[in-house]
This record gives structure tokens, C-alpha cells and sequence, in this order.
């Protein structure tokens, strides 16, 4: 959720309820014209807008350029930030802040984050594959509580192996008891003083 960091003055918020659907809960609009946010990716045939043609396999065209646009069927509010070409693990948070009026957002986010130890180094799964049991491995710079959990394909949780045990700085394994899983893809993630990684895995 992004943080009002400008006391409410500026923001454009869309309308949106929140629908259950398999379990978990997604944000829908509101009605057929509410406010919404709209996000759309879009892999550039040209590189960078620089009207060169990329060539070779479909598909391989990168970076990719992202659109932040407000949408409510009415264009009373529709209008949309230029598109930026941005590679694949650009977070798109600034551009949604911008867009919205967030004046304060990346100082106050700043500050939020000096609090935060920079965790989670060295996050690894192994083996991957795996038949009965894996390790997690992490390192921490600092001591804190961490938890880590296990979802499976549709997002669903299937097992917590630690919920909010301290552990002291340093690397350290964690056995994942996997025996009664079925075959498929999970999802294991590591979660220590607001930050949160994943890697994926596969039950043979």
C-alpha cells in the first residue's frame, strides 16, 4: 500500500472494495466508473525510443516501457504519465507516487528504510528440485525475527516453518519438511523487518 506522504493535500485515490476470491482478497473498482489505477507493461520493439528496430525472437525486446494512467470511463479524471522505458526489476512505486501527488512519499520512504537493517542477504533454496526436504538459507546483518513461509502455486499458504524467531546475525539453514506436499510449484519467503523475498521451488 503506498503511504500518504503529503497529509492527504495532493493524492488522486481511486475508488476501490475489496472482492475474497479463492481465499484472498483483491481490490476491484468500485463501480463502472470509479477511480481506478491502471498499470500497463508493454515489451518496446524500438530500444529505448531510440527508433531502432530490435531484431531477433519475439519476445526479446527489453527494456520494457511502463504507463501509469488513472482510467473512470469518463475521462473526468483520465490522464497518464509518459510512458518510461524501465527495465524488468525497476520498481514502479516512484512512478505510481508521482502520478498520485505523493509530494513527500520518497523522503518519507527513505526514512522508513534507514530504520530497516538491510536483511536477507544470500537467499537461497537448495536443492531445487527438490523430493522430500529442502534448506533455506539466509544471511543476516543484524539480529531481528523472521519468519518464513511456504505457499503453493494458487497463492494459498500451505506451512509456516518459522514465525517470528530471532535469530542472531550471521548465515543460517532452515530444513523444510516438504514430505507431505504434492508434486507442483511453491513459493518459500523470508520476511525480517519489513522486507520480503521469495524464491520459487519444485516438489517432485
Amino acid at each position: 500500500n503506498l503511504m500518504r506522504g503529503d497529509g492527504g493535500a495532493n493524492g488522486w485515490f481511486p475508488d476501490y472494495v475489496m472482492n475474497t476470491f479463492q481465499g484472498k482478497d483483491y481490490p476491484q473498482p468500485a463501480s463502472a466508473t470509479g477511480r481506478r489505477i491502471v498499470v500497463a507493461y508493454a515489451s518496446n520493439p524500438l530500444t529505448n525510443g531510440n527508433g531502432t528496430n530490435q531484431t531477433g525472437a519475439v519476445g526479446n525486446h527489453t527494456p520494457q516501457d511502463v504507463w501509469v494512467a488513472a482510467e473512470d470511463n469518463t475521462d473526468t479524471h483520465a490522464k497518464q504519465l509518459t510512458g518510461k522505458g524501465l527495465l524488468d526489476n525497476t520498481s514502479v512505486t516512484p512512478l505510481m507516487a508521482d502520478f498520485m501527488g505523493l509530494s513527500t512519499f520518497a523522503s518519507t520512504l527513505g526514512a522508513r528504510g534507514a530504520s530497516i537493517p538491510q536483511a536477507l542477504d544470500g537467499f537461497q533454496l537448495s536443492p531445487v528440485p527438490f523430493e522430500s526436504q529442502f534448506q533455506v538459507s539466509f544471511v543476516l546483518p543484524t539480529a531481528g525475527p523472521v519468519t518464513v513461509e511456504l505457499f503453493n502455486e494458487m497463492g494459498q499458504k500451505v506451512q509456516t516453518v518459522e514465525a517470528g524467531k530471532t535469530f542472531s546475525p550471521g548465515a543460517h539453514s532452515i530444513m523444510v519438511d516438504g514430505s507431505r506436499l504434492k508434486t507442483g510449484l511453491y513459493v518459500a519467503t523470508v520476511a525480517m523487518g519489513g522486507q520480503i523475498v521469495s524464491k520459487k521451488t519444485i516438489k517432485l
